[in-house]
């Protein structure tokens, strides 16, 4: 597995209340479960996700392509250079 891969999955099930980090001591499993409207923002976001990446292998891209491109989004770009990633 790709370490940046379980970061993410941990950085997820904290954002849904899954998990809960404490500086020092570790990650456990949240006491507390999320609320519904939380639930199901992040169900309608894993929805989006899944039909992007649908989308963006339909194309011959790979996941890895797609979040490059989520987090060229995310960076902002120098006007001089402000075309699709050339690799």
């Amino acid at each position: 597995l790709n370490p940046r891969s379980i970061e993410r999955a941990y950085q997820q099930l904290e954002q849904l209340g899954v998990l809960a980090t404490r500086a020092g001591e570790g990650t456990f499993v949240s006491l507390n479960a999320p609320d519904g409207e939380t639930r199901e923002r992040w169900v309608k976001l894993d929805h989006i996700c899944r039909e992007a990446a649908s989308q963006a292998g339909a194309l011959g891209f790979t996941i890895d392509d797609l979040i490059d491109a989520l987090v060229d989004l995310r960076v902002p770009r120098n006007l001089e250079h402000d075309s699709p990633r050339q690799e």
